[in-house]
């Protein structure tokens, strides 16, 4: 006999099939009974972990948020025997990479996100408020990054750092929107480029 799933173990395949489901066809197009029948449970088990779609949609976004920051943080230490400005964008370089090495190997994922965010901004409420969440989680992971990549080069921001990573993660927002329209752009790789220059740019030995 298959051992009992705990709660939490229950929670994260409720998201995670959830997940899934968005992936298939969007938010939009499924109701939780149809996230209840996909993981095999009923619908009032479903409901006692959450009571209303809002409350799934907003684990859903936070989890999405979560495995990006989680995966990115877990990328090996860039090591630089450079200092200052070269090494600022040496680092920049390789951090933004492993990202988009993250990012771009989930498209239908990443649409999911940008549903979640426009779905925010016709309804409001609680959705609102989660996509808020989502999107400050994923600004605090960019400028966070950005300021270690500035620490091991030992240079600092004619800017707060805060609106530097707030710049970066609205070009990156744009940036991975425009790659779901044209995944094919012979731009997308000089523009990631494009964006750490600015950045360095901001910075001063």
């Amino acid at each position: 006999m298959a051992p009992r799933m705990t709660a939490a173990d229950r929670q994260r395949q409720l998201v995670q099939t959830a997940v899934e489901l968005a992936e298939q066809s969007g938010f939009a197009a499924f109701s939780m009974r149809d996230v209840a029948s996909a993981a095999g449970v009923s619908l009032g088990t479903l409901q006692h972990f959450f009571p209303s779609k809002d409350g799934l949609i907003r684990a859903v976004a936070l989890s999405l948020a979560d495995q990006v920051v989680q995966v990115a943080s877990a990328l090996p230490d860039v090591s630089s025997k450079l200092r200052g400005l070269a090494a600022l964008e040496e680092l920049l370089n390789q951090a933004i990479e492993g990202w988009w090495s993250i990012i771009s190997s989930t498209p239908k994922r990443r649409l999911v996100t940008y549903e979640i965010a426009t779905g925010a901004v016709r309804g409001g409420g609680d959705v609102r408020a989660t996509a808020l969440t989502q999107y400050r989680l994923n600004t605090r992971y960019v400028t966070t990054m950005i300021a270690s990549c500035a620490d091991v080069a030992g240079v600092t921001w004619s800017a707060d750092v805060e609106e530097v990573g707030l710049l970066a993660m609205n070009y990156l927002d744009g940036y991975v929107l425009r790659w779901l329209l044209e995944p094919d752009s012979p731009h997308l790789t000089s523009q990631r480029r494009t964006l750490v220059r600015a950045i360095v740019g901001l910075a001063v030995e």
